[in-house]
């Protein structure tokens, strides 16, 4: 997060450091915490929560496409071990440079099954 690394910045070498912050209430991200704050929340803490819970919102639609580099990474080693030892096929060949195009747009499941 942004702020850890700002806050992190404010100080050295064993020394506390001084920040200061300004919110604008014209920010969208402080009118949604503004209206949402609980009573023992800062503003601070309910911008940092909003912005926790929309990250968490991002990567859970991203879980398939994370799995799906997952493989791929571990299917790229395979493929280019093997390709490497000449022992692939040329339809082999075709058959990688096809789903390495493709495996954006593929379920899960066929990129698996596609490597073969």
């Amino acid at each position: 997060r942004e702020w850890i690394q700002f806050l992190g910045r404010t100080g050295r070498q064993d020394h506390n450091g001084q920040y200061a912050i300004f919110l604008s209430t014209q920010d969208e991200a402080v009118q949604q915490a503004l209206g949402d704050k609980g009573k023992q929340e800062s503003l601070v803490d309910a911008v940092l929560r909003h912005g926790d819970e929309r990250t968490a919102k991002f990567l859970a639609g991203t879980k398939e496409d994370i799995n799906k580099g997952r493989i791929m990474h571990q299917y790229t080693m395979r493929y280019w071990a093997m390709h490497k030892q000449d022992k692939t096929t040329s339809k082999q060949n075709w058959e990688w440079k096809r789903l390495c195009k493709d495996f954006g747009k593929l379920p899960l499941k066929d990129v698996s099954d596609r490597f073969q």
